[in-house]
């Protein structure tokens, strides 16, 4: 019964999540290719990406559940201060996607952090993603491309990662 009311609220019902292969292909890519603290900018639909790359997604919770709590305690205002944290990252998101030109996209992507995005067939973005930010590093799964961004992307390795 717990059980059933768990997966329940966790969204996980008969049959399992299916991803698309875009997500699939430039996830590993992006695990065998980049460092372990690179951060991926995606649309926040595409939950499949961080689970295959094994990557942060610069709409990952841990940088702000890291704050600081005293005596290991969260002070009363702390899920406020979460829900406001989380609600500013997935505004960014939408003023990056929004934005229309290259440096403002460019900075926006420095201030989440990212240093890849990843962009499906039908992902949204105001700006031409090669005029903004060069060649993909790769295509994969059919549609799917994966662009260096930011000046965080310099810092990553683009060597593959022994197994």
């Amino acid at each position: 019964m717990l059980t059933a009311v768990v997966t329940a609220s966790l969204g996980v019902g008969d049959e399992p999540q299916r991803f698309e292969r875009a997500e699939r292909d430039c996830g590993e890519w992006l695990r065998e290719h980049t460092a372990l603290d690179a951060r991926v900018l995606h649309d926040p639909e595409r939950t499949g990406l961080p689970i295959f790359s094994l990557r942060a997604s610069v709409l990952a919770l841990e940088p702000i559940l890291r704050g600081d709590k005293p005596n290991g305690i969260a002070p009363p205002d702390y899920m406020a201060a979460l829900t406001r944290a989380v609600d500013e990252r997935r505004a960014a998101v939408g003023r990056f996607v929004a934005a229309t030109r290259a440096s403002e996209a460019n900075a926006i992507a420095d201030e989440l952090g990212a240093s890849y995005l990843f962009l499906g067939g039908d992902d949204p973005l105001g700006v031409d993603p090669v005029e903004a930010f060069g060649t993909p590093l790769t295509t994969c799964g059919g549609e799917g491309r994966i662009f260096a961004v930011g000046g965080h992307a310099a810092t990553t390795t683009l060597a593959p990662v022994a197994p």
